[in-house]
């Protein structure tokens, strides 16, 4: 968000920066790699687009476009306050003269996204800008103990490090990193606790009171879980709610997709992405998905799932974690779960990871319905009828899970399959009859680029940011790891 004349002369020369890079791009494109081309091209536009996007809306709000704005919560609070100024033709040095403050410490308030302001000047300020608030923001009174705020987080599956990089505004999470006293400014305490609220739908009262706080999961209705032995159930609680709040942004951002019919038939859709995009990979897979009017999202958190299906209003999104770099396991856990969605369409599932590391995500994971999810996952990654492909592998590796690794080379070299998606059918294959061969699968993945950012950036093709607010949209980009995303449109 551009805040000053300054901000708005330098975003003005970026854009005519990038403009200029984009032409010369165009013109020095003789004989460069198409795939290269493509890919520099789109970045720039994209950045250009994000950058043209800030310039428009520092221009509407100068110009007064905009109407009185209202305070409708504590988390819009510093976009609300920046906005006012500028739609009335304010200067930061003309807004400190008009509360007897200096220049320099409204630029302060500001870059900070007014985190260290005390309530008094907070009211000050609204009533300065005329800017009308809501009946349901409620100022709080006194200085809050983030150490009782982080320990109360904590008792119910949220430790410090997630809600800083993850929940919190980059103003507040900065302030709090480098703070050495327990107690907050009254209204920093209650925008972290607002920002928390939020998605767990606990009020501030609540987390902010003495009485011991509760997860509620009923505000996911419906939600299963595949779970292995080795699980912490709070964490994945909590994370569980957190990924949904996550899912339900996608869908309210992604309105204009149409769900179609989706094929039951996997070599159908083998043969379709073949047929469309030229080949099946991650890139290919996850587009096709979108096509269908499913969201596919990568978070790139440790622990909890690996994978889950929400839906919202006849929508459904995918949500997908893993480690590994390989697409080929992303594009195995990507079918699996949309087999899930095609057979149960209204169904939300989560599948938990285990907390060994040296256990195989598939643990426990063995009943008809994941066999019948993991055998469609094969069919179309491999465009074959998986069970022979294993059984081929099985008889020429005569049994020996030490010889497996050749037998699978061997096998997908004739058959004219993918070496690391057969690889990854196998471990599954195996792991029913309680044989874990993960390790030599992941021995035998090819490893591109990462498969989070693939998929992050198709779903930032889809999405029209623009439907969300300004704290869900810190959400958002700290959900999908990027430092800077703004509004399409």
């Amino acid at each position: 968000m551009i805040k000053n004349e300054r901000q708005y002369r330098i975003t003005k020369s970026q854009s005519a920066k990038f403009a200029e890079t984009l032409t010369k791009l165009k013109e020095k494109s003789k004989g460069m790699d198409p795939l290269i081309l493509k890919a520099q091209e789109e970045a720039l536009k994209s950045q250009l687009q994000d950058i043209q996007n800030d310039i428009e809306e520092y221009d509407e709000l100068r110009s007064g476009k905009i109407p009185i704005l209202e305070l409708r919560s504590l988390e819009e609070l510093p976009y609300t306050l920046i906005k006012a100024r500028i739609s009335l033709g304010m200067s930061q040095k003309d807004l400190a003269e008009l509360v007897g403050l200096k220049e320099q410490q409204i630029q302060r308030y500001e870059s900070t996204d007014y985190s260290t302001a005390n309530i008094t000047r907070i009211q000050e300020l609204i009533k300065a800008l005329n800017i009308k608030v809501s009946e349901n923001v409620r100022f709080p009174s006194d200085k809050i103990s983030m150490d009782s705020f982080f320990k109360k987080m904590n008792s119910v599956g949220l430790n410090r490090d997630f809600l800083l990089n993850k929940l919190l505004s980059p103003s507040l999470a900065t302030y709090l990193e480098n703070k050495t006293d327990d107690l907050a400014p009254h209204l920093l305490g209650l925008q972290a606790a607002s920002h928390v609220g939020k998605v767990f739908g606990w009020k501030p009262e609540e987390i902010l009171g003495n009485s011991p706080l509760h997860l509620d999961t009923s505000i996911i209705p419906g939600v299963s879980f595949k779970k292995p032995r080795r699980v912490n159930e709070q964490r994945l609680n909590a994370y569980t709610v957190y990924a949904h709040y996550v899912a339900l942004l996608i869908i309210q951002a992604t309105k204009h997709l149409s769900p179609k019919k989706l094929p039951e038939n996997p070599y159908e859709i083998n043969k379709t992405i073949i047929e469309n995009y030229g080949s099946l990979t991650l890139e290919n897979l996850v587009q096709y998905v979108w096509k269908q009017g499913i969201a596919v999202v990568a978070l790139d958190d440790i622990g909890s799932f690996h994978a889950a299906c929400f839906h919202e209003d006849e929508r459904q999104v995918i949500i997908l974690k893993q480690r590994t770099q390989s697409q080929s396991r992303w594009m195995f856990d990507l079918l699996h779960e949309l087999w899930h969605v095609i057979k149960n369409p209204s169904e939300q599932l989560v599948h938990a990871s285990p907390e060994s590391k040296e256990t195989s995500e598939y643990e426990e994971e063995t009943s008809d319905e994941e066999r019948k999810a993991s055998q469609f996952a094969g069919a179309a990654l491999l465009g074959k009828n998986p069970q022979k492909l294993a059984e081929a592998c099985i008889k020429e590796g005569k049994r020996d899970i030490g010889k497996l690794k050749i037998a699978i080379k061997n096998v997908a070299q004739k058959e004219g399959v993918p070496v690391d998606a057969l690889a990854n059918y196998m471990a599954f294959r195996l792991s029913l009859e309680e044989y874990n061969m993960w390790g030599i699968a992941e021995n035998l993945q090819e490893v591109g680029n990462d498969p989070r950012i693939i998929i992050r950036n198709i779903l930032l093709e889809h999405v029209d940011l623009s439907t969300l607010s300004n704290p869900d949209l810190d959400l958002l980009r700290h959900a999908l790891s990027i430092k800077e995303m703004t509004v399409n449109g």
